[in-house]
């Protein structure tokens, strides 16, 4: 009997520590949130500054070029409105939707990158943004993490509650 306890607390230590390490601190989440809020007015900033006239496209290509760059520009509103909101209450579902919007604005932004010409403006603004998308997934990543190491925890405060 010893022996199953001893090993049901070694396989909870190595199923659940790896988890909780990833979990950020409270002092990490706010440091965190406001990285990602400056790099999200950043991304707007950049994103509002291309000029689609000056690219010299046609009417069809500057119309889908600016769909995309709206779509981009609504979902990183709603990105900072999801921080602005997790900073007065701290929900879980607040990170979701806040990680949810991270990723969503990569995908317009992924559809202006690839609607770009391949003139001297096309090229440069190719330069300025694709580095979004790296920045993007990098910051996604960590908060992806401390959700399912925070959904993790929960579950198993539930699972110890059923017991």
């Amino acid at each position: 009997m010893k022996t199953s306890g001893l090993c049901a607390v070694v396989l909870w230590f190595v199923a659940v520590c790896p988890c909780l390490a990833q979990m950020m601190s409270g002092s990490q989440y706010r440091d965190y949130m406001s990285e990602l809020d400056a790099a999200a007015a950043r991304w707007q900033k950049q994103i509002k500054a291309v000029d689609i006239e000056k690219m010299k496209v046609d009417y069809a290509v500057g119309s889908r070029i600016e769909r995309a760059r709206t779509a981009t520009l609504e979902n990183l509103k709603m990105l900072r409105d999801f921080i602005g909101q997790q900073r007065s209450i701290d929900l879980l579902s607040v990170d979701i939707l806040i990680e949810n919007s991270v990723g969503d604005a990569s995908s317009p932004l992924s559809a202006l990158l690839d609607l770009l010409p391949a003139n001297e403006k096309g090229v440069y603004w190719e330069r300025t943004l694709a580095p979004m998308m790296t920045e993007i997934a990098d910051l996604q990543e960590p908060l992806g993490k401390h959700i399912n190491a925070f959904a993790n925890k929960l579950q198993l405060k539930a699972e110890a509650c059923r017991k």
